[in-house]
C-alpha cells in the first residue's frame, strides 16, 4: 500500500466517548426497561411504525448520510480517488435504507400504494423489501457478517495485541475501535431472539421484535463508521496532519 493511503497510526477520530459508548448502551438500556416495564407502552409508543425506535433509524440514518455526502463532495482529502467510489456506495446504501425504513416517504405522508405494487407487497407498502428477500434478508445478512467481522473481531484484535492501546489500521476502510460496543450491541440484541428460536426461553414481552432494535445498532454503526472516516479523512488533509497524531477516542 503505498504511504499515501495509509490513514494516521490512530483512529483520530476525537469521538466523544458519550457519542461511540455512553449513549448506544444507555439507548438499549431504556428500552428494554420500558419492555419489560409495560408491554403495551413498548408495542404502542417503541416498536410501532411511529414509534420510536421506527424512527431513530431514520433519524440516524439521515445523520450518517451528512456525513457519507461530505466525504462523497470533499475530494480533496480523499487519499485515492477509490475513496470516492467507496463514498458513493455507502450513500446510495444509506438512501436505500431510509427510503425502505419510510416506505419512501409513505409513513409520513400518507402516499397511497400503486396497484401494480399492492399485488407484489405482502405489507401493502410502497417498499421493495417486503417483495423478496434479496432486497431485505441477504442485505440484512451481508451488514450484519461485515459488522462482526469488521466492526468487532477486528477492532478487538488489534486492541488485544496491543495490550489494551487505542488500535492502529492499515486502510481507510476499516472500522476503528469507536465502532466496537456498538458492534457488540448488534450482537447482543439479537439473542434474545436466538434464545427463542432454540427453545430455551422468551426474553421481553410477546410478540417483540427484537430485529428491530438490532436493526437501530446497524445503522448506529454506519453512522459512527461514517462519522469516524469523516473525522480521521479531514485531519489528515489539514496542514496539522503534519504533526504526529497520537489521538485515541476522546473521552
Amino acid at each position: 500500500m503505498d504511504p499515501a493511503d495509509r490513514p494516521p497510526r490512530h483512529s483520530a477520530d476525537q469521538i466523544s466517548k458519550w457519542i461511540w459508548l455512553g449513549f448506544p448502551v444507555l439507548f438499549l438500556a431504556a428500552l428494554y426497561a420500558a419492555a419489560f416495564y409495560d408491554a403495551s407502552f413498548w408495542h404502542a409508543y417503541l416498536e410501532s411504525e411511529w414509534g420510536l425506535v421506527e424512527n431513530a433509524q431514520v433519524l440516524v440514518l439521515a445523520i450518517a448520510l451528512v456525513y457519507g455526502v461530505r466525504i462523497l463532495t470533499r475530494s480533496e482529502i480523499w487519499p485515492g480517488r477509490w475513496m470516492g467510489w467507496w463514498a458513493t456506495l455507502i450513500v446510495a446504501a444509506c438512501v436505500y435504507a431510509i427510503g425502505e425504513e419510510s416506505s419512501w416517504g409513505q409513513h409520513y405522508f400518507g402516499w397511497r400504494t400503486p396497484d401494480w405494487l399492492l399485488v407484489a407487497n405482502d405489507q401493502g407498502e410502497i417498499n421493495l423489501h417486503n417483495i423478496s428477500s434479496w432486497f431485505d434478508q441477504k442485505p440484512r445478512i451481508l451488514l450484519e457478517f461485515s459488522i462482526i467481522a469488521g466492526g468487532t473481531l477486528r477492532p478487538l484484535w488489534f486492541w488485544l495485541r496491543s495490550h489494551g492501546a487505542a488500535a492502529a489500521s492499515n486502510s481507510w476502510i476499516w472500522p476503528t475501535l469507536v465502532t466496537l460496543p456498538t458492534s457488540l450491541l448488534v450482537i447482543v440484541s439479537r439473542v434474545p431472539d436466538r434464545f427463542y428460536d432454540w427453545g430455551i426461553f422468551d426474553i421481553g414481552p410477546d410478540g417483540m421484535r427484537h430485529s428491530e432494535v438490532q436493526e437501530f445498532f446497524m445503522f448506529y454503526f454506519i453512522f459512527l463508521y461514517l462519522l469516524s472516516l469523516h473525522r480521521r479523512l479531514t485531519r489528515a488533509g489539514s496542514p496539522a496532519a503534519a504533526k504526529p497524531l497520537t489521538d485515541s477516542p476522546a473521552a
